[in-house]
């Protein structure tokens, strides 16, 4: 891709906006072409010491999610561009990682709407509460998981298809009725990401 987004990533790296717990970095995908965008909360603690998105306790519930519907993570990783809300780990708390603040979504945005921008995605994934309230708006998971909406965001039309957090404190999941509303949505993500999958096999 071309320099602007080198100097796009270097802006970020050098962001000092929020104070940041120590030995913590932003994380990035290492892709840089994809058509299709997922969205989580934040890193975890691993994701910023290995420098790799979605490959804590969350990340390997959600590829094994994925992977009950034929799609593994090292195909996933090659067509999907992975970022977050909030690009720097928040940090700890009593009963495990934080949320991430008002003032670190605020000051994070900015940096999730350009990569919107320059990727260009023609699909994203929410995945939670947080990401799906910053994609379309405050929604109940039970109104929007097993639904593939189409939404404007910065002036494309896009394939939004939101995912409930893999976090191991997620009880969202519990219902078996919930179940099925993930089990539909898993099932959209591989309609849509087949013909992409079988472009790189």
């Amino acid at each position: 891709m071309s320099r602007d987004w080198n100097d796009f990533i270097a802006q970020i790296r050098r962001c000092s906006k929020c104070p940041r717990p120590q030995e913590s970095y932003p994380v990035f995908s290492p892709i840089q072409k994809a058509r299709v965008l997922l969205i989580g909360q934040a890193p975890g603690s691993l994701e910023t010491k290995k420098g790799i998105p979605f490959i804590g306790q969350a990340g390997r519930r959600l590829f094994k999610w994925l992977a009950g519907k034929g799609i593994e993570e090292e195909d996933f990783r090659k067509i999907v561009y992975i970022t977050q809300v909030v690009k720097c780990f928040p940090g700890k708390g009593q009963f495990g990682d934080l949320k991430p603040s008002r003032e670190m979504i605020k000051n994070c945005l900015p940096y999730l709407k350009e990569e919107i921008i320059k990727l260009d995605p023609k699909i994203i994934i929410p995945v939670g509460a947080l990401a799906i309230e910053y994609t379309i708006g405050k929604r109940k998971l039970g109104d929007v998981i097993g639904e593939k909406l189409t939404r404007n965001i910065y002036g494309k039309r896009r394939v939004i298809i939101p995912l409930p957090h893999p976090s191991g404190v997620s009880v969202w999941t519990i219902s078996k009725k919930n179940l099925r509303r993930m089990n539909k949505a898993l099932n959209l993500l591989r309609e849509v990401l087949s013909p992409n999958l079988t472009t790189q096999s």
